[in-house]
C-alpha cells in the first residue's frame, strides 16, 4: 500500500471534558493496519476561544440545536431565519438565563476565523484523507470546515461517521452536502479502515457494508447492508494519547477531564426482545453483543493504569445501553476481589435485584442510568418498559442504602395517558421525598428509529415532522430535512392525547427536589432485638417517630423488598407458627403504614420505605 495519512477530527460542540472513545477505538484499527492517523481535537480550540464555561454549558445542556445554530449562521447566512425568528418560535424567550442565550448566539462571531485557521492547519500538513465523528450537534460545524478543506484540495477525502449518520440520515447528509466523499453507516470498525484501504489502492467501495459515497462523476452510491461487529473482543483498545497530549496545550483546560469512556458491550438485550417504544438508541444495530468478561476486566485495568491514574482521575463510564447481566458471574465478582479507589458508571435496567445493587456498590460501580423513566405501572407498560412502578421505587431505595448515585428523568406525555395516570403519581411522590428525585422531567421526543416514529399511526401519532429546530439551522424544506432530522414534531389523535397535568407534575417534583436538597430523611433503627423504630424528618411525615414491636417489626423488615399480601402471611406463619394471624387485621396493619407515608402499595404489594441507619448521604459518593 502507497502511504496514506488520515486526520481523524472531533469539532464542536463535542464536550472538552472526556475523548471521543469512538475515533480513540479507529486510530489503533489503522494503526495495524499500517496506515498513519492523528487524531486532532478541534473542539478545544473553539472553547479556548470563546470561553470553556459558555461552551460547556452549549456542548451539554444545548437547546434546540443551539450549538448548530452557531455554526448554521455563518454556513448558511440570510438562507435561515434571524435570530429573533428562532428564539421566539423555538420557545427559547422561556430560558430565564438571557445572557447565556445572547452569549452562546454572539458566538458565531468567531466561527468563521476559527474554521480559517483549523482549515489552513489541516493544509499544511499532508493528509489523503480528513474523516469527522458526528454525533449530537456536530454536523454544521464539520461540513463547514469539510467544504473548506475541499476548496483548497478538490482530491482531498472527506469521510463522515457517527451516530447523526445512521440509516436514512447518512443518506440526506450525502445527498445535501458534496464535500462528503464517504459516509459510513452503523458500526464503522471495519468499514471505516476497509473504506481507507480501498482508497489507498484505487478499488471501489461497493462492497463495503453501510457506506455511502459519491463516484468521481457525481452519482451517489448506497449499500444498504448493516455494518454490525459480532465479536467485539476484536476491538483494540482505545488510543487516548492525542487528547490528553492536546489537552495539555490549553491552560483554561487543565484539569478539566474527570473520567474516560469504555465499552463492554453494544445493543439492547431488553431491545431486542422488547423495545422501549421511545427509544430510538442503535435500531440499526440492537442485536445485543458483549466483551467476554476477561477481555472487559484486562481492557478496564489497561486504561485504568494507561489513562486514569497517570492523570489523577478515578472515574471511567461505561457508554453501553444496559450493563450486560452475565457480568454478575465474573466480571462484577472480580471488581469486588480487587477493590480500588476507581468509581464506575454504568447504565442498567432498573430491575436489578437488591442483592444485585450491593454487589454493584462493593465493585466501585458507584453511579448509575437506570431508565427508570416514570413510576406509575400503567405509563410503563405504555412506553414497553417491562418494569413496574413499586419496582422502580424499590431500586430508588436500594440505592440509597448502596450509596449509589442513580441517574435518571421522569418522562410524560405519552400517548393514551389518562388523568388517573398522574394521581397515581401524586400518590406516590410525596412518600418518596428522601430518594433519590429525577434530574428533570420531560415530555415525550419522538426519535429516529423508535417504534413510535416508525409506526406512530398505530400509536395515535400524527402530523409527523422534523423538530422545528431544524428549520433554523438548514435551509432545506421538509422533505430534505424529514432525512436528516432525529428529533420530530408531532401531534396526537383526538383518542391519545394525554391527560395534560403538567403543571401540577412540575409542582410535586420541585416539591420533590427540595426536600431532598433539604437532607428530608426517613431511617429506620433497630433499637433491640424486637424494637424497630422509624425515624422521619420529611416535611410529609404523619408522625416524627413510630416504634415497631415484635409482629409489627417483623412485618415492615420483611418488606424491606416488595412483597406480595400473600407472600407476607407465608412469611409470617413460618416464623410465628403459634401466632394466631388474622388476615383482615395484617391487611389493616399495612394500609396503616401506607397511610403514615412509611409505605407504598401497588395492588397486593407492599413496600417499605425506610432506610437503615448508618448510610452516608448521598451528596458523599463523589461522582
Amino acid at each position: 500500500m502507497n502511504r496514506y495519512k488520515v486526520l481523524l477530527i472531533n469539532m464542536p460542540f463535542a464536550t472538552t471534558k472526556w475523548p471521543s472513545l469512538g475515533i480513540s477505538t479507529l486510530k489503533p484499527q489503522l494503526t495495524k493496519r499500517n496506515i498513519e492517523c492523528d487524531i486532532r481535537y478541534f473542539n478545544f480550540d473553539f472553547a479556548s476561544v470563546v470561553g470553556i464555561d459558555l461552551y460547556e454549558k452549549v456542548s451539554l445542556y444545548s437547546p434546540n440545536l443551539l450549538g448548530e445554530r452557531v455554526f448554521a449562521k455563518v454556513k448558511f447566512g440570510n438562507a435561515l431565519p434571524s435570530d429573533k425568528e428562532y428564539i421566539e418560535t423555538c420557545g427559547l424567550d422561556c430560558i430565564r438565563d438571557e445572557s447565556f442565550l445572547s452569549q452562546a448566539l454572539a458566538m458565531s462571531n468567531f466561527v468563521a476565523k476559527y474554521l480559517d485557521s483549523c482549515a489552513e492547519l489541516i493544509h499544511s500538513i499532508d493528509y489523503n484523507c480528513i474523516a469527522f465523528t458526528n454525533m449530537f450537534e456536530q454536523t454544521v460545524a464539520s461540513v463547514s470546515l469539510a467544504d473548506k478543506l475541499k476548496a483548497l484540495d478538490p482530491h482531498l477525502k472527506i469521510i463522515m461517521g457517527g451516530a447523526n449518520c445512521d440509516g436514512e440520515m447518512g443518506v440526506g447528509l450525502s445527498e445535501c452536502f458534496h464535500s462528503i466523499d464517504v459516509i459510513c453507516r452503523g458500526e464503522a470498525d471495519e468499514t471505516f479502515p476497509a473504506v481507507i484501504e480501498n482508497f489507498a489502492e484505487n478499488k471501489s467501495l461497493d462492497s463495503i457494508p453501510g457506506v455511502v459515497y459519491r463516484d468521481n462523476n457525481g452519482i451517489l452510491h448506497i449499500n444498504d447492508s448493516v455494518a454490525v461487529i459480532e465479536d467485539l473482543d476484536e476491538l483494540p483498545f482505545p488510543d487516548f494519547s492525542d487528547y490528553f497530549s492536546q489537552l495539555g496545550n490549553y491552560a483554561e483546560l487543565r484539569g478539566l477531564c474527570q473520567e474516560v469512556h469504555m465499552q463492554c458491550s453494544r445493543g439492547c438485550w431488553w431491545g431486542a426482545r422488547a423495545a422501549c417504544k421511545f427509544c430510538g438508541l442503535n435500531r440499526s444495530t440492537i442485536k445485543y453483543r458483549s466483551k467476554t468478561q476477561s477481555h472487559a476486566l484486562e481492557e478496564l485495568n489497561y486504561i485504568n493504569e494507561t489513562y486514569v491514574q497517570p492523570n489523577k482521575m478515578n472515574m471511567i463510564s461505561m457508554t453501553d445501553n444496559v450493563l450486560d447481566m452475565a457480568y454478575f458471574d465474573h466480571f462484577i465478582p472480580s471488581l469486588i476481589k480487587n477493590r480500588s479507589s476507581l468509581h464506575i458508571f454504568f447504565e442498567v435496567k432498573s430491575n436489578l435485584k437488591s442483592q444485585q445493587l450491593h454487589q454493584l456498590s462493593q465493585a466501585g460501580i458507584r453511579w448509575v442510568q437506570p431508565g427508570i423513566e416514570n413510576l406509575c405501572t400503567d405509563i410503563l407498560k405504555i412506553m414497553s418498559k417491562g418494569v413496574t412502578g413499586i419496582n422502580n421505587v424499590r431500586f430508588l431505595k436500594q440505592c440509597m442504602v448502596e450509596q449509589i448515585y442513580a441517574t435518571w428523568n421522569l418522562l410524560y406525555g405519552f400517548p393514551y395517558e389518562k388523568e388517573e395516570h398522574y394521581e397515581a403519581l401524586y400518590q406516590i411522590i410525596p412518600k418518596i421525598v428522601h430518594l433519590i428525585p429525577p434530574e428533570g422531567f420531560t415530555p415525550l421526543s419522538l426519535q429516529r428509529f423508535s417504534e413510535y416514529s416508525n409506526h406512530p399511526e398505530k400509536y395515535g401519532i400524527i402530523n409527523v415532522r422534523p423538530e422545528n429546530s431544524y428549520f433554523f439551522v438548514f435551509p432545506f424544506d421538509e422533505k430534505v430535512l424529514s432525512k436528516i432530522a432525529y428529533f420530530f414534531d408531532y401531534s396526537y389523535s383526538k383518542e391519545a392525547k394525554p391527560f395534560n397535568g403538567v403543571q401540577m407534575l412540575s409542582d410535586y417534583i420541585q416539591f420533590w427536589t427540595t426536600c431532598f436538597d433539604k437532607g428530608q430523611q426517613l431511617i429506620s433503627v433497630c433499637e433491640d432485638p424486637d424494637v424497630l423504630v422509624l425515624y422521619d424528618s420529611r416535611s410529609t411525615a404523619v408522625s416524627s417517630t413510630l416504634v415497631l414491636v415484635g409482629l409489627e417489626k417483623d412485618i415492615y423488615e420483611y418488606c424491606y423488598d416488595v412483597r406480595n399480601f400473600r407472600d407476607i402471611l407465608g412469611y409470617l406463619r413460618n416464623t410465628s407458627p403459634n401466632t394466631h394471624l388474622d388476615d383482615s387485621n395484617v391487611r389493616s396493619f399495612l394500609d396503616e403504614l401506607v397511610e403514615r407515608n412509611v409505605m407504598i402499595k401497588e395492588g397486593n404489594k407492599y413496600l417499605g420505605l425506610a432506610i437503615p441507619e448508618n448510610r452516608k448521604p448521598i451528596e458523599s459518593l463523589g461522582v
